[in-house]
């Protein structure tokens, strides 16, 4: 994802709602519970669904705030969000079944992506 941000010349944050996007439909293949659907989700969900930190840390270390501050910054919401995540997921699996957690992580993919896209529009180069 890094490669083709820096070849393409297109916005980082555009990029990385593609991937949470992508990621969305591998947790999609995930709610069906068969084992080919896992085979070709689980990849799909992990490997771009997971692809966007980098293209996030690029775009807040090129607002001007240099490689350890943006690190810092990303490493925050990266850190709480990974800690957080998987055990609210994990309650929802064991409440409402493993499709709705796998559902819910999808939806939570996609609703990044739309905050992205809001926050790109309105916030151009503003400093965090």
């Amino acid at each position: 994802a890094g490669a083709v941000s820096d070849r393409s010349g297109r916005d980082p944050l555009t990029l990385m709602a593609g991937l949470l996007c992508l990621g969305a439909v591998g947790h999609l293949l995930l709610t069906s519970g068969a084992p080919l659907a896992a085979a070709i989700g689980a990849p799909i969900a992990l490997g771009l669904g997971w692809g966007w930190p980098g293209l996030f840390h690029d775009h807040v270390s090129g607002l001007g705030v240099g490689a350890g501050p943006a690190t810092g910054y990303s490493m925050i919401g990266l850190s709480l969000g990974g800690a957080t995540g998987p055990l609210l997921i994990g309650g929802v699996m064991d409440v409402l079944g493993t499709a709705a957690g796998w559902g819910a992580t999808g939806g939570l993919a996609v609703t990044a992506a739309g905050l992205t896209l809001v926050a790109r529009r309105g916030g151009g180069s503003r400093r965090p």
